[in-house]
């Protein structure tokens, strides 16, 4: 099953994608989630690296996540290329 936006379970939702052993952000959480005025670049550095950041991106554009990088995008250029509801 999918979840779609609006969809409460999806701020809860992970990925399918974590689960691949080759992810280039396994155990650099932090670095996706930086604090206010700290910088995503490295957090779009290891999306460049990674085979998984295209099914990561489409994951979070379909649950409509709202914070931290995924697939190489912040929140605000997600908010450009995600679906109309």
């Amino acid at each position: 099953m999918t979840r779609r936006r609006n969809d409460p379970a999806s701020a809860f939702a992970t990925p399918s994608v974590i689960r691949h052993p080759d992810i280039a952000c396994r155990g650099e959480a932090r670095t996706f989630e930086p604090r206010q005025g700290e910088s995503f670049e490295p957090a779009r550095a290891v999306c460049g690296r990674c085979p998984h950041s295209e099914e990561c991106l489409a994951w979070a554009l379909d649950t409509g996540q709202e914070h931290g990088m995924w697939g190489g995008l912040t929140p605000e250029e997600r908010a450009w290329v995600r679906p109309p509801d």
